[in-house]
């Protein structure tokens, strides 16, 4: 199975990713997790195939940023008066969508399916 995004894609949207295997294995492991997660037609329209290239970036740029964070949660360093904090949020790097990806995959989804959400009227008539 072919990712939803190349590497170029990737490095377009973010600089520092990383060039080569690395990057093009978190992609098409974005990209099977989308096929396994959700009902995805084979052939997707330009729309749907622009909303999955996003989330599938977005996906390995979470990823890919914590490699180097050894895993932790939070880490905090004192110097004299001077502190600093910082916390990880995905110190696994685990593959995941935010609320707002799950939103748009949902909608670009129904357009793509032509599903109908939200409610309804239906008109009711005596016999």
């Amino acid at each position: 199975m072919a990712a939803f995004a190349t590497s170029d894609e990737l490095r377009a949207r973010w600089s520092l990713a990383p060039e080569g295997d690395q990057a093009n294995a978190v992609l098409e492991d974005a990209s099977v997790w989308l096929q396994a997660m959700y009902d995805l037609p084979d052939n997707p329209s330009e729309k749907l195939a622009a909303v999955l290239r996003i989330i599938v970036c977005s996906m390995a740029k979470r990823v890919l940023q914590s490699e180097n964070t050894d895993h932790m949660e939070s880490l905090s360093q004192t110097a004299g008066p001077f502190s600093q904090s910082s916390s990880f949020r995905n110190s696994e790097g685990n593959l995941f969508l935010t609320k707002a990806e799950r939103e748009m995959l949902d909608k670009a989804l129904d357009d793509e399916l032509n599903r109908s959400r939200g409610m309804r009227t239906v008109e009711a008539v005596s016999w």
